[in-house]
């Protein structure tokens, strides 16, 4: 009886297998980790969300998805453009897209926050204290930025966002800000160095990548 069954079997074990492979893994919020273009890896390329309707790059162009088509390792996004754009993945939640000229761009998912359980007990209420009057917030004030014939220097604006960023731990916006100030014509290297707000990304890869790419002295 049991051999009459084992196509049947094998048929479900088949289609559930092809269920799963269905180009879904790729939808979801992903965020650039680098892009490798011209052998040289930089900390810029858009954040991307994928849905299965659209691909919404850097919140702001949407490219409208006909279809998703896995194939192993890769998942083929085919627009109503007609043109399709290949991920890869090299790990569950790390894939890159590869782009003719400009080269690799790596990217990694980003986590949705995981809700609070509704059933926690509640906690024990703490023993009444007299009133603190709580001291204002101080608010983070950039210095000044210096002026040439009587101008602000663009770039020293992004610098001072970059700074601002680091003093609220936020280091992927900070390099972003910093290369936004390369770009500008910021090239003092020692300031960098020597300013203690980025002390705790000296040591990041994409840091010396853009130290490098600039060939700044």
């Amino acid at each position: 009886m049991w051999r009459r069954l084992l196509p049947y079997w094998m048929l479900l074990a088949m289609l559930a297998g092809c269920a799963r492979d269905d180009g879904t893994r790729l939808l979801g919020h992903w965020r650039a980790e680098r892009a490798e273009v011209m052998s040289l890896m930089l900390p810029i390329a858009p954040e991307l969300e994928i849905t299965p309707t659209a691909m919404v790059a850097a919140n702001q162009m949407q490219v409208p998805i006909t279809a998703l088509v896995q194939d192993g390792a890769a998942v083929t996004i085919e627009t109503s453009a007609g043109i399709g754009l290949v991920f890869h993945f090299v790990e569950a939640d790390r894939m890159y897209v590869e782009f003719p000229l400009l080269g690799r761009f790596y990217y990694r998912r980003v986590q949705a926050p995981v809700p609070l359980a509704t059933n926690a007990v509640p906690a024990a209420p703490l023993p009444k204290q007299a009133p603190v009057t709580p001291m204002p917030a101080q608010p983070v004030v950039a210095p000044s930025p210096p002026k040439l014939n009587g101008k602000t220097l663009q770039w020293d604006t992004d610098l001072q966002q970059a700074r601002l960023a680091m003093q609220q731990a936020r280091h992927d916006d900070a390099i972003r800000h910093l290369h936004v100030a390369f770009e500008h014509g910021f090239r003092d290297q020692a300031a960098l160095n020597t300013t203690k707000e980025f002390a705790a990304i000296q040591d990041d890869v994409r840091y010396q990548v853009l130290l490098a790419r600039y060939n700044t002295k």
